[in-house]
């Protein structure tokens, strides 16, 4: 038996394909799924909707917006002790070929706290990150110095998928994305709760390096693939996000220690220092360039103020 948590705000529309997705996978697979949906103080006819669902779901209704990491506290708390957990995102579809394989993977690794899916916007494109590496220094200069750009064997905080995308094989992770994660019940229990200081954003990375100082390991399965709108449910992560970068130096904060803290903030700074002196020229020429100038530029008063 398999749990099913997905938090919900104002995505009525979104909210209903993953289910109408659900309800068809459940006919094709050989275990039962019970769904749980946390309603953060939905207005846009989403909490009507499932309540016309009746008892094909449990719904659990906020009467305001408590954030993700909240809402998925209050899912979990509500749910039987079943052995695995998934957790997915108002926009992601998912299918049965995926829930077993993610189902199987964790079946043959005991030490694997949860595994995602490769995570796809459509049949060509791919989801900036879904998985990646971290926290370490070696992490931080592969991305923000541009390593991972140069050649994708440099491990950085965020997995390039497309060029894992032909592996047939898993890939070892340091941090998993939510949007469609399947969690081991054993692993929640020991690392505990989702960190309600992260409103939205982060939390996975958070909860999942917690883990892995815990002793657990986490998989990425590049051979799988889920269908997931990108910010259909605010899930627009990454180095152009200036939310997730400032949840992700918490994170940094929280998860290393002061000295390792310090390298890895002087290393965001330069990557940002270099970004913003190439946009510079170019933003006098292209007003289109400007936005990106800027974005930088606020990225570095970021960074500086958390150096401080």
């Amino acid at each position: 038996m398999i749990d099913v948590l997905i938090i919900n705000w104002n995505t009525k529309e979104k909210i209903e394909e993953c289910l109408n997705a659900l309800f068809e996978m459940i006919d094709e697979i050989p275990y039962k799924v019970l769904i749980t949906v946390v309603d953060n103080g939905s207005i846009d006819g989403s909490v009507e909707y499932l309540d016309s669902l009746g008892g094909g779901i449990n719904l659990i209704k906020n009467r305001s917006n408590l954030g993700y990491a909240k809402a998925v506290n209050i899912g979990l708390k509500s749910m039987q002790m079943n052995e695995f957990v998934l957790l997915l995102n108002s926009d992601a579809l998912v299918n049965s070929v995926a829930l077993e394989g993610m189902v199987s993977y964790l079946d043959q690794n005991s030490d694997v706290a949860g595994v995602t899916p490769s995570l796809k916007i459509n049949r060509e494109e791919y989801q900036f990150g879904g998985a990646g590496w971290g926290p370490s220094l070696f992490t931080v200069i592969n991305s923000f110095l541009f390593m991972e750009k140069i050649n994708s064997y440099f491990r950085g905080l965020f997995i390039n998928q497309r060029y894992y995308s032909r592996c047939v094989n898993s890939v070892s992770v340091t941090w998993i994305a939510f949007a469609c994660a399947l969690i081991r019940r054993d692993a929640l229990s020991e690392v505990g709760q989702l960190n309600e200081k992260f409103f939205v954003y982060a939390e996975d990375c958070d909860w999942c390096w917690r883990a892995v100082s815990e002793g657990w390991k986490f998989g990425y399965l590049p051979y799988l693939n889920v269908y997931h709108e990108l910010a259909g449910s605010s899930e627009n992560r990454g180095l152009t996000n200036h939310d997730w970068y400032v949840n992700l130096l918490k994170v940094f904060k929280q998860n290393v220690n002061p000295p390792k803290y310090i390298a890895i903030l002087l290393v965001a700074l330069l990557g940002w220092l270099i970004r913003f002196l190439i946009f510079i020229p170019l933003a006098l020429f292209r007003i289109k360039y400007k936005p990106r100038r800027d974005f930088y530029f606020n990225m570095i008063k970021i960074t500086i103020v958390g150096l401080t």
